[in-house]
Formats: C-alpha cells, sequence, structure tokens
C-alpha cells in the first residue's frame, strides 16, 4: 500500500509489546505520502492507521529536483523590485 517493505523490527516482526509497528519502506518520491492506511485485523475488524514519517524528501516545486525547497532554489529567477 505505502511502498515496498524492506525491514522491520523484532517487536513488530514477533508481535509482541505492540504499541506501534516500526517498518522500513521503499516509496517513490514521485508518489503522494498517504497520512493513513486501512486493513483488515485478524477479528475482521477494519482497521485506519495514521501513518508517521520519520523522513521525507523535500522537493523545489520550481525545479523539480530533491534537496531544496522553491524558496531557496538558485534556479529560479529573482523577483524584480523596483
Amino acid at each position: 500500500m505505502l511502498g515496498v517493505p524492506i525491514k522491520n523490527d523484532k517487536f513488530t516482526k514477533d508481535r509482541i509489546m505492540l504499541r506501534y509497528a516500526r517498518l522500513v519502506i521503499d516509496i517513490e518520491l514521485n508518489e503522494d505520502f498517504q497520512e493513513y492506511i486501512d486493513f483488515a485485523s485478524e477479528h475482521k475488524v477494519l482497521i485506519r492507521q495514521p501513518v508517521i514519517y520519520e523522513w521525507k524528501a523535500i522537493q523545489c516545486k520550481h525545479y523539480k529536483m530533491y534537496g531544496h525547497l522553491k524558496e531557496d532554489c538558485r534556479k529560479k529567477k529573482p523577483i524584480r523590485q523596483e
């Protein structure tokens, strides 16, 4: 749903002491980052789980490159003030 799972911690894998699941997932940067995922529990109950990203790549909306914001872009033309 979010991307390709790469790794999870021992507690998530063994499903013990689960207050939250912690996963490393490979997500395409050009995709939207989902705010939640829906899934059915083992008891067939639909659960909506919020997703918290520890890190997101920043993208310049002007230059379409990663690593800086549009406000900090050196490639955009400065606004002329008279």
